[in-house]
């Protein structure tokens, strides 16, 4: 399986010479170090991927993709940003998203990364957009359950039926934790099969694996979500009765910042 971009090369880039990013980069192993101002495609916890160029030597966790340019791909005039700038043209970018798996951790196979032919460029100058570049799936079934609890979660909002809301909160927490551990490579028949899995069970899993540290998940957040759900489940639990206001969804309107709906 390879990237398909020939009709977008030959309207675009006619005339010049394309290569394989595979002959233009160093294989750089896992635990090894990245070194400063390396291209990455970089997997995020929030469904996105982003085309960094890091601005420090990064430690390689095997999550990511570093693209190290070659010293010979320099002399071409292929610079990390000019590769930024062509992976994050329209085209290109969707034939990335197109093979990305993952609903909440994207990542794109190696393979299919290095199957991705580059024009070499005649012009030794771009004008390239500064920063992080991220590319985002547009739709999947994965977003389209979590936009339907989010509906009921916004009409209770809207109705100031706080409790319910709160408890939908907790509900869509589970589901993206949930779908980040099966991302992250925990096999799905294990949680499934995990009679007591519950919302604080996972977070103790995203924890114990860091996941939370690889990909900056706002877990205090979603602990803060898991116990006011709690308090609004098990009624017969508190010993005051509590109303519950705008301030107390705060926490998860933080979370779906994070990853996005």
């Amino acid at each position: 399986m390879t990237i398909n971009i020939d009709s977008y090369l030959s309207k675009k880039f006619k005339g010049h010479k394309i290569q394989k990013i595979a002959s233009l980069i160093d294989n750089l192993g896992r635990g090894k170090t990245i070194p400063k101002g390396t291209l990455v495609i970089m997997a995020s916890g929030d469904a996105r991927l982003r085309l960094k160029i890091l601005d420090k030597d990064t430690p390689h966790k095997g999550f990511s993709t570093p693209l190290q340019l070659k010293p010979e791909a320099s002399k071409k005039n292929i610079t990390p940003n000019y590769l930024r700038w062509y992976l994050s043209q329209k085209e290109v970018a969707e034939e990335l998203i197109k093979h990305a798996t993952g609903s909440i951790i994207l990542r794109v196979p190696k393979q299919i990364i290095e199957s991705i032919p580059v024009p070499i460029p005649k012009k030794t100058e771009f004008s390239y957009e500064q920063g992080d570049i991220a590319l985002e799936k547009e739709s999947d079934d994965f977003k389209s359950l979590i936009s339907i609890f989010y509906d009921d979660f916004r009409l209770n909002v809207d109705n100031q039926r706080y409790r319910t809301s709160i408890i939908l909160a907790g509900a869509i927490c589970e589901i993206f934790l949930f779908q980040l551990l099966i991302d992250y490579g925990v096999e799905k028949k294990l949680l499934e099969g995990d009679n007591q899995l519950s919302l604080g069970k996972m977070v103790q899993y995203v924890k114990l694996l860091k996941i939370d540290k690889d990909f900056d998940v706002p877990i205090n957040h979603i602990q803060e979500i898991r116990k006011i759900r709690n308090q609004a489940v098990h009624i017969g639990a508190n010993k005051s009765k509590k109303n519950y206001s705008d301030t107390d969804i705060e926490p998860f309107n933080q979370i779906i910042k994070y990853f996005g709906i």
